[in-house]
């Protein structure tokens, strides 16, 4: 039946590491790119879908760089490669030392012209990323022309070396005219990493040993890997983040933006404008979303914050903890507070801060499954990011559950809403705290967040547009031959003689009886049971059991 479509498509989707990695390295970007290939499969039986990722997987028994297949998930209905032993690793954290490494690689950039080659012709290859790849890669599309070269930008690497365009050294947001100065103080190379004995271990995985010294040394040198090592002027930074958007913006033919403003900091940063779209993500749990308050404001006023690590500045978790403490007793006494941490031991510091409000309920870590329970009951959630975090899971999954949130000004998660009532300057905790001050008198409607909110992107909704963009068309006509003809005739009478609709009546009612005879029989034992107890404590139960004791032991 592979041939059922005439003229199939077929697209590429790129991202550094395996979509379906068991430890989910790679974050929401692999779950993206899992659910976007669902998506496909699902709606598109005519698209033939392909995944490939570089810069994570490497073999020391082989001194090439090389493509091979590997299992997915999805079993046929995808093929999914890896580029092996990748002069460029990702993630970008391994190119601190020497962003150069990245420029460009002739042996890379061939491998991958050799993949295209081989499984193409492509109509279109969606970059998920640029990490595991050196940039030169992109210029392919000068061999492709006719292969749409789509971009997503889920984080900031290509307009900042860390992917975060947040300074940790001055502890605010990145600015399109940063210094190699700004950055070399921001990275903190002081303490460099041994880049080049990680990739030895990296080459040593799922191998039985046996290797030389010599032979370990040969293969890291065929591929460059003690460059990783040489610590270069900081001014590469700059020189990447400036190659990395000329790339982007001459070879493209569209970049996602997965929120507003990540479109407008790329516009800032000199991408394109013309050539941006902005394309909010789908996710899973926007299909469960509720689309209003989950609860009424009972006696207490129930705020949340889904948090991580304690210590994650950019995360905001402790701006958030230091202007809760700042805030008026009168209104904490009003307040019950729901945390979530993945820090242990800190609960005697968190209590003692947050000491003013009526109730701290403090939880380790949770699972989605553990959201219900979690969010039910939530009046208000707090987003208090410090970096322009793109959109983050966190306020999509509150959302979702019916809890509207107040989010700081960086990164996406104020575009849940059109309300500025539920939107704070960042890093500003009168502003914080005055917003909340108004939401818990009542000042502001919590309703007023779900009149100016348009509903989550479910992934339905982000495959319709995402579509469009590769310019997929209609589905095209089925092509069948006489054999695959009778085959799905077959198919037919088969599943129409035994699973027709008077068929399925008969076993459901089946199923009624069998359910109402097994609870029968299960009061029948209820019964019997109780009987028994009740006999068992009659004098003459007792009596009995006396007199027959001793035949009883004879027997045995």
């Amino acid at each position: 039946m592979n041939n059922l479509y005439e003229n199939r498509k077929k697209v590429l989707i790129y991202n550094w590491v395996p979509f379906d990695n068991p430890n989910k390295v790679g974050g929401g970007v692999t779950i993206y790119c899992k659910n976007l290939i669902q998506s496909i499969i699902d709606n598109r039986p005519d698209v033939d879908v392909y995944f490939l990722s570089c810069g994570w997987a490497y073999d020391i028994s082989k001194k090439e760089c090389y493509v091979r297949r590997i299992d997915n998930i999805f079993g046929k209905r995808c093929k999914t490669y890896e580029i092996v032993n990748s002069p460029v690793p990702a993630p970008q954290d391994m190119l601190f030392g020497n962003p150069s490494v990245a420029f460009e690689n002739k042996m890379l950039k061939n491998t991958f012209d050799e993949f295209l080659k081989k499984y193409g012709e492509f109509q279109v290859i969606h970059f998920n990323n640029m990490e595991g790849l050196s940039l030169d890669v992109f210029d392919l599309k000068e061999e492709y022309p006719n292969t749409k070269f789509i971009f997503s930008l889920h984080n900031y690497v290509p307009i900042c070396m860390t992917g975060f365009y947040y300074n940790r050294y001055q502890h605010v947001n990145c600015v399109p005219e940063c210094t190699a100065e700004d950055c070399d103080k921001c990275i903190d190379r002081s303490h460099m990493r041994n880049y080049a004995n990680e990739m030895l271990e990296r080459g040593r995985v799922n191998q039985e040993g046996g290797f030389e010294k010599v032979d370990e040394y040969e293969w890291s040198d065929k591929f460059g890997f003690d460059r990783l090592s040489i610590k270069k002027d900081a001014k590469q930074f700059i020189e990447f983040k400036n190659r990395a958007v000329e790339a982007l913006n001459k070879n493209m033919d569209s970049i996602l933006a997965v929120s507003q403003r990540v479109l407008d900091l790329a516009v800032e940063n000199h991408i394109e404008k013309e050539k941006l779209i902005l394309s909010y993500i789908g996710t899973r749990v926007a299909e469960f979303q509720i689309g209003h308050s989950n609860c009424e404001i009972g006696d207490y006023f129930k705020i949340g914050y889904l948090g991580s690590n304690l210590e994650y500045e950019e995360k905001g978790y402790p701006f958030l903890l230091d202007a809760l403490e700042e805030m008026d007793s009168s209104y904490a006494a009003k307040i019950e507070l729901v945390l979530t941490t993945t820090t242990r031991d800190k609960d005697a510091y968190i209590q003692k801060k947050l000491k003013k409000f009526h109730n701290v309920k403090i939880i380790h870590g949770y699972s989605h499954a553990d959201l219900h329970n979690i969010l039910t009951g939530v009046n208000l959630g707090v987003i208090p990011a410090l970096w322009e975090d793109n959109l983050p899971q966190v306020a999509i999954e509150m959302v979702a559950f019916g809890v509207p949130i107040l989010s700081s000004s960086a990164g996406g998660a104020s575009e849940l809403t059109r309300s500025d009532a539920f939107r704070f300057n960042v890093g500003d905790t009168e502003d914080f705290l005055k917003k909340i001050y108004a939401i818990v008198d009542q000042e502001v409607s919590l309703d007023e967040f779900w009149k100016n909110h348009s509903g989550l992107c479910t992934n339905q909704e982000h495959y319709e547009q995402i579509e469009k963009v590769y310019a997929l068309g209609k589905v095209n006509n089925i092509s069948l031959s006489g054999k695959e003809v009778s085959e799905i005739l077959g198919e037919k009478d088969f599943l129409y003689q035994h699973f027709v609709e008077d068929d399925v009546d008969v076993y459901r009612k089946e199923i009624e009886r069998l359910s109402t005879e097994l609870e029968e029989v299960r009061k029948q034992r209820d019964d019997l049971g109780w009987r028994l107890s009740e006999t068992r404590k009659s004098k003459s139960y007792k009596l009995a059991m006396t007199m027959t004791a001793i035949p009883r032991k004879l027997k045995r």
